[in-house]
């Protein structure tokens, strides 16, 4: 498992990375660049296969403000998934980046995703009407960033290796 994401009571989606533990097979599917990851999604009583297609490096999974929404990020496809929960319905989003974790603000439905850089993703309706490129960095300060939250002004960004950055915003489009 990579990341989960509540809906309900006794209900969640998870994402499978891998379906291998040992170290060597996960490389060799990794660099055969084999689909093997997987949404799921816990009833309350089974778990269940939400949609029947393999991904290649699932990682970050979130829910839109209603939760009629979840949002996947697909690492090695550089893709974001929007998974209408009551049509099983999925647009795809490809972002050019290696995408991780997705922090969705609560009051405007704008996705947060930990990258290299750091993206804002706005939506209107369920559909993408920026993409923004909100922090990046040559490694320096910032190595191998996971995970974007927004809020009173600012960006939190957390890392695989180094600190947390936190860093004022001043400017974010509003369309």
């Amino acid at each position: 498992m990579n990341d989960l994401v509540v809906v309900g009571r006794d209900q969640f989606y998870i994402t499978r990375f891998t379906w291998f533990r040992s170290f060597v097979w996960i490389r060799l599917s990794h660099w055969l660049h084999i689909p093997e990851g997987a949404i799921l999604f816990y009833d309350g009583d089974q778990v269940m296969r939400a949609l029947p297609d393999s991904y290649f490096l699932l990682n970050g999974i979130n829910a839109s403000p209603d939760k009629k929404t979840i949002y996947v990020a697909e690492l090695g496809t550089k893709i974001i998934h929007a998974l209408q929960r009551d049509d099983k319905l999925t647009t795809t989003w490809y972002v050019d980046s290696a995408v991780d974790n997705i922090e969705v603000n609560q009051e405007t439905g704008d996705l947060w995703i930990g990258s290299h850089p750091v993206l804002r993703i706005k939506l209107r309706g369920g559909v993408m009407t920026s993409l923004e490129e909100i922090y990046a960095d040559d490694g320096d300060e910032l190595t191998a960033s996971t995970v974007a939250a927004y809020g009173a002004g600012k960006v939190f960004i957390g890392s695989l290796f180094t600190q947390t950055v936190v860093c004022d915003v001043k400017y974010l489009t509003k369309n």
